[in-house]
């Protein structure tokens, strides 16, 4: 099983082994929380495996160990089968997922957003970035 570690809002590690990590030391992902730190509490607090859930919902198990590990996403279609069995709205997954899909974007293009404003209207022609 692996171990989650949140330190603050914008950092959290998760350790375990992978293809890119085969000595499985902690990783810092990206700020914001990735729903497969939710996913993995899920699954623990119901007393069930990666496996045992993909079985349930008729994927594979490399889908949801993928999430599971913030190497995935939480599909629309992964959402619908999520929020079945654990008895939550379909919404509440894409909404992490986006909140994560967001902060991750922000941390990329934040140079870029900090130098940006807001453009008012302005008659044809007469526009700034004409």
């Amino acid at each position: 099983m692996k171990a989650i570690t949140v330190l603050s809002d914008e950092q959290v590690y998760f350790e375990g082994s992978s293809e890119a990590n085969p000595e499985g030391e902690f990783q810092m992902l990206h700020p914001g929380i990735h729903p497969g730190l939710m996913l993995f509490e899920e699954i623990a607090d119901r007393g069930l495996t990666p496996a045992g859930l993909a079985r349930l919902l008729g994927v594979s198990t490399a889908r949801i160990s993928r999430v599971e590990q913030g190497r995935a996403p939480v599909t629309a279609e992964l959402a619908l089968l999520l929020g079945a069995v654990f008895g939550q709205s379909p919404r509440f997954w894409l909404a992490q997922q986006a909140e994560w899909d967001l902060s991750v974007a922000r941390r990329d293009v934040g140079d870029r957003l900090a130098g940006l404003s807001p453009i008012g209207k302005c008659a044809r022609g007469d526009s700034p970035l004409n």
